[in-house]
């Protein structure tokens, strides 16, 4: 996989709109100039075939407030390790259905 990052959500959207391989867009909840949902709306606006995954340190309560749903959407809590992450996006970019958020698991520190 290739990894495109960006700063804020409007280089996001410039970098979406400019590379049509992008397939995947990968979000934290909250972004410096906006908020994951916000960038995840107007991406698929432009480009309704990408997969999308959520990552985030909130809890289902604060992700439900901003529309993200545990079942329907593909979510990574904070923190995961890389193999959580990984298993994830490919199943996102696979279409396969949402896997269970998994909470309470410490990242392994393993790179």
């Amino acid at each position: 996989m290739r990894v495109v990052e960006c700063g804020t959500a409007a280089e996001a959207l410039r970098v979406l709109r400019d590379d049509p391989s992008i397939g995947l867009i990968l979000s934290d909840v909250s972004l410096p100039d906006s908020d994951g949902p916000a960038l995840v709306h107007a991406a698929l606006d432009a480009r309704p075939d990408l997969a999308v995954v959520y990552t985030s340190g909130h809890g289902p309560a604060t992700l439900g407030e901003l529309g993200i749903r545990e079942g329907r959407d593909h979510i990574v809590a904070k923190p995961f390790v890389p193999e959580e992450m990984i298993e994830v996006v490919r199943s996102a970019l696979r279409g396969r259905p949402v896997t269970p958020l998994r909470r309470g698991r410490r990242a392994s520190g393993r790179r």
